[in-house]
């Protein structure tokens, strides 16, 4: 990026309230079977019941696991704040500055606009 660039952000916010609908967003035919190719090149054939998904709250991520006999492999870990703050903070800390960040709490979604 240059100076003169901008840099458009839009992210889903996680909210413990639409958790159920976060969550069964991943698990649509399409979003599934996207999410399945790195399983499926692994050798392995994916299976709904073999996912699962859950958010960390220490990093701000919704993780989705598939599991392998015992063990869980990581197949997605997607950054979504709790609150607009954390994005600014987050671009701040690499030198972005606000240019404006608005939250829609009825889509738990974001847009913001930075510059360096």
């Amino acid at each position: 990026m240059k100076v003169e660039d901008y840099f458009f952000l839009t992210l889903e916010l996680f909210k413990k309230e639409k958790q159920k609908e976060i969550f069964d967003s991943y698990m649509l035919p399409t979003v599934f079977d996207l999410l399945s190719v790195g399983v499926k090149r692994a050798g392995f054939k994916p299976d709904y019941k073999k996912f699962s998904i859950k958010y960390d709250f220490k990093t701000s991520r919704l993780k989705m696991f598939f599991r392998i006999n015992r063990k869980k492999l990581l197949v997605l870990s997607s950054y979504k704040p709790t609150n607009v703050k954390k994005i600014e903070k987050r671009l701040k800390k690499y030198g972005f500055k606000k240019e404006f960040l608005i939250e829609d709490k009825k889509i738990h979604s974001s847009a913001g606009l930075f510059k360096i």
